[in-house]
């Protein structure tokens, strides 16, 4: 047994590494663009033995996890709930040790939760074994090792829990009291009282809900299983299947608990334990009886009365144990008030992040802002406008400029999803046809119709693009061409020459690749500055979708420019740039 080779230093000390271990190591990153397959599982098996608690929220991870930056636009979640519980565990270590083992309370808490937690991913794991489907994997047996080592650590991590709660245990007697008589003395153990109950209900069921969210997760999106939980919801309705599904949940977490310790994790907050009438450890059909009758509507209310139904009915009591630590009821404040505390602070990440991510879009809308009135004010009879309706209705709307006038910019409209086939063919359409806009171009120019634009108009329909948030006060600045609908910009094209898109490509940690694409007219790139090709010096040949990929030094910010010339002798210039988490852009200066 383990518990020979413990001492109260040991289980102070193993507790306060693994809590530090436990909250550092999910920091442990990887760059999974470069890395194999055998580094990425191999990563996330030493960042899964070294955290001893895994605890979630379904459907709320929002709330308890939030992300770190691990350098280039890329995070990783953090997950509060388990850094309360080792911050917990920490602080039970340490009062533990200053008070050398007579305060063992959230120690107890804590590994109890460990216990459950790794005796629930065991068996959890063993059903996904069984449930699997017969699928090929590259890892081979490397991943099969990696699976076999996973369920040595979880049973080693329920073993040393239980191993340590049974050590502390053994320190452990039950508070008494004594009634001396004219001929004997009797000596009666003490029960819990009702709102020490009620509390134990209160934690319980939130540890449950720690612990399994998980579990029910697979339970509900297991292929194999969803037939019987369809069959469920289908026969009984939504909420009895997740009753019912709640209710094995709880069965299982009060049997493992109370027939394995004859406790539960509440009841190691409060030092009580489940026994006999004379203070032994029930057997397990009483255990049983007790779990179930726990599923009785409304039982929870019988702790109100004087001996609550599953007790009574099951022949157990709930009694309370020495006190050998701090007295008082201030101390169980600890749990509830660094639950509010991390509350509070998940709070304030929340708020934190809400307001980075509004920053990072107002940032995001003036740089659509700055790039469109780039393009407006260097319109030019090459550009191709694309509207979007503010109805939503699907429309592929383009006005070509035509003339560029002091009081306003003349554009032909042309419509993409105008059937050509009878004169081009069935296939004659934007997504198989190359330049497809420059063809009907040439086909409706002389007789499509025409639409006179003010530049002020213009700029206020991109200043409702920037945004996508439509009122009706926005829609009085939408584009009006005639047909009854109103338009905003969508964006702004320029065709007849080359045209070069942005691929912003992580690398590592040294280097980054800009990978340019040419969409447009053949040409070529000859001259970089401020960075270079990832191979070969220019010039290099641009042809009609093919890539150019430069490199630049690993940045958050990065600024470059290239010339480039097309079969037409034609020169343009451009500079591409990047500011921080926003979006490369590319601007043509000359």
């Amino acid at each position: 047994m383990l518990q020979k080779y413990l001492s109260q230093e040991k289980i102070a000390w193993f507790s306060i590494v693994i809590a530090i271990l436990g909250i550092f190591i999910p920091m442990l990153t990887i760059d999974y663009n470069t890395a194999s397959k055998e580094m990425v599982y191999t990563i996330g098996f030493i960042k899964y033995i070294f955290q001893s608690i895994h605890l979630t929220i379904f459907n709320l991870e929002d709330f308890y996890t939030f992300k770190l930056g691990t350098g280039d636009g890329m995070y990783m979640h953090y997950n509060l709930l388990n850094a309360f519980f080792y911050v917990l565990l920490i602080l039970g270590a340490v009062f533990y040790l200053r008070s050398k083992a007579k305060e063992t309370r959230l120690l107890r808490f804590v590994y109890s939760v460990i216990f459950i937690t790794k005796v629930s991913s065991f068996i959890l794991g063993l059903f996904s074994i069984v449930l699997m489907e017969n699928t090929t994997n590259s890892l081979g047996v490397f991943l099969y090792v990696l699976w076999f080592m996973d369920y040595v650590v979880m049973a080693f991590y329920a073993y040393l829990a239980f191993s340590i709660l049974k050590y502390i245990e053994m320190g452990k007697t039950f508070e008494t009291i004594e009634r001396t008589y004219e001929t004997h003395t009797s000596v009666t153990l003490v029960e819990a009282g009702r709102w020490r109950r009620f509390f134990h209900l209160i934690i319980d069921d939130f540890i449950m809900i720690l612990v399994f969210s998980a579990s029910f997760e697979f339970f509900i999106r297991t292929e194999k299983l969803q037939t019987f939980v369809s069959a469920l919801q289908n026969g009984l309705g939504d909420r009895v299947a997740f009753i019912i599904i709640f209710a094995f949940f709880r069965v299982f977490y009060y049997a493992i608990f109370e027939s394995v310790l004859g406790v539960t994790a509440a009841k190691m907050l409060t030092e009580t334990r489940v026994t006999d009438e004379e203070g032994n450890k029930p057997p397990v059909s009483s255990i049983l009886k007790r779990t179930f009758l726990r599923l009785v509507p409304f039982e929870a209310l019988t702790f109100f009365t004087p001996s609550g139904l599953h007790d009574k009915w099951s022949e157990t009591y709930v009694i309370k144990e020495q006190r050998t630590g701090v007295s008082g009821a201030w101390y169980l404040l600890i749990v509830p008030v660094t639950i509010v505390v991390g509350l509070l602070i998940a709070f304030g990440i929340y708020k934190y992040e809400s307001l980075q991510a509004e920053k990072k879009e107002q940032a995001i809308i003036q740089q659509n802002k700055e790039v469109f009135a780039h393009k407006l004010k260097n319109l030019s009879t090459n550009d191709f406008i694309k509207l979007e309706s503010l109805d939503y209705a699907k429309s592929d709307i383009y006005l070509k400029t035509e003339e560029i006038k002091s009081d306003g910019i003349v554009f032909l409209i042309l419509d993409a999803q105008k059937d050509y086939s009878e004169a081009k063919g069935p296939n004659f359409n934007e997504y198989s046809v190359p330049d497809f806009l420059e063809k009907i171009y040439a086909i409706e120019k002389e007789s499509a119709k025409k639409v006179t634009i003010s530049k002020g108009q213009l700029e206020k329909a991109i200043e409702l693009n920037a945004g996508y948030s439509y009122s009706n006060q926005d829609t009085e600045n939408a584009l009006n061409i005639g047909d009854g609908k109103k338009y905003s910009i969508k964006s702004i094209e320029t065709y007849f020459m080359p045209r070069l898109t942005l691929i912003d490509n992580y690398s590592n940690d040294k280097i980054k690749n800009v990978i340019v694409t040419n969409e447009g007219w053949k040409a070529e790139l000859i001259k970089i500055s401020n960075a270079q090709l990832y191979s070969g010096q220019p010039p290099i040949p641009l042809y009609k979708q093919s890539q150019a990929v430069i490199t630049i030094p690993q940045a958050e910010n990065y600024k470059f420019q290239i010339t480039i010339k097309d079969t037409l002798g034609r020169i343009f210039s451009y500079e591409i740039s990047k500011e921080k988490e926003l979006e490369a852009v590319i601007k043509r200066t000359k």
